[in-house]
């Protein structure tokens, strides 16, 4: 509906544009200029803070379409203030374009600290030429929240579990519920939850696909009056690696997946931009297959490996794609 409006306002300023003869021309329609607000799901939070967006609409001759950041585009800033706290910001700003209708949508995001009581947000939208548009949206903390946050770690900490290489999450129980995606790559398994009342909460990784034996199981976790850490959690892992090129060139070939499967269980990732692909998972034997999805007709040699770890990281697991 919002882009719509956009879309007719350009209409209508082009028709009158264009409108003359005998009469003499019309004149287009006086610029003006406005920001939306998307609903959020509840205007009630916990929270600390909330992520807000919507879109953003100035005259369309304003508009220098069609290069550069989204401000160079449309020539319009989006700020927000959070009227009750005093704190303020700039938006994120995007836009969508088209080659037939050019420059056609302005969207906005931001992330607004929250203070108890009724928060009162506005979101202004201002182009160079001063003209400017804002909403308001009000916001009720209902009360105080905490953080959560701990990591999944292979046993002796080398590898972290993160979802991406390993299909692990964490789930939280108790006055909230939630499940957190740990962190890979550099990150080693970390994840955090936050949003949280105070309470008790029951906090569990879950395997995904594979069996992993974490320590503990699950652990309790009292949230009084500060965030928690260090809800830390372990379990036999190691690392199968590997990578997949091009026969003829060498150079990486990077359009695959890959899939690692163990029986009925089976985790799929793609590769990276070396074609490069890594997994931590436990113990056990694995089929590893490359593919592409847009290429059913593709072959690879080998066309599947078959590994088996064991107390050790199992690397160079490359494929060449014919």
């Amino acid at each position: 509906m919002r882009v719509g409006r956009a879309l007719l306002s350009v209409g209508l300023s082009l028709a009158q544009l264009s409108c003359g003869g005998s009469g003499g021309s019309v004149p287009p329609p006086p610029p003006s200029g406005w920001v939306v607000i998307d609903a959020p799901a509840s205007t009630d939070t916990v929270c600390n803070e909330l992520g807000l967006s919507g879109e953003a609409f100035i005259s369309p001759t304003d508009w220098h379409c069609c290069g550069g950041s989204a401000v160079d585009m449309t020539a319009v800033t989006v700020t927000w203030r959070n009227e009750t706290s005093g704190a303020a910001g700039t938006a994120s700003q995007s836009v969508k374009t088209s080659p037939f209708l050019g420059l056609y949508g302005h969207t906005w995001s931001a992330t607004v600290p929250l203070v108890p009581g009724t928060n009162r947000i506005a979101v202004t939208a201002t182009d160079t030429a001063g003209l400017a548009g804002t909403a308001r949206l009000d916001i009720r903390k209902t009360g105080p929240s905490f953080a959560l946050s701990g990591r999944v770690l292979s046993d002796g900490g080398l590898w972290g579990l993160g979802y991406a290489e390993s299909g692990v999450s964490v789930a939280l129980a108790g006055p909230a519920s939630a499940t957190a995606l740990p962190l890979s790559g550099a990150a080693r398994g970390d994840y955090a939850l936050s949003c949280l009342p105070p309470g008790r909460y029951a906090v569990t990784p879950l395997s995904g696909p594979f069996g992993f034996a974490f320590q503990p199981a699950s652990r309790t976790v009292d949230i009084v009056s500060a965030d928690v850490g260090g809800v830390d959690f372990q379990a036999p892992a190691h690392r199968l690696a590997g990578r997949v090129s091009w026969a003829v060139s060498g150079l990486p070939s990077t359009a695959e997946w890959i899939t690692v499967g163990a029986g009925a269980a089976a985790l799929v990732r793609a590769v990276d931009a070396l074609g490069a692909y890594g997994f931590v998972l436990p113990d056990g034997a694995y089929t590893v297959t490359p593919s592409d999805p847009l290429c059913l007709g593709c072959s690879y040699t080998p066309s599947q490996r078959d590994v088996q770890l064991q107390g050790a990281d199992q690397a160079g697991l490359d494929f060449l794609r014919q």
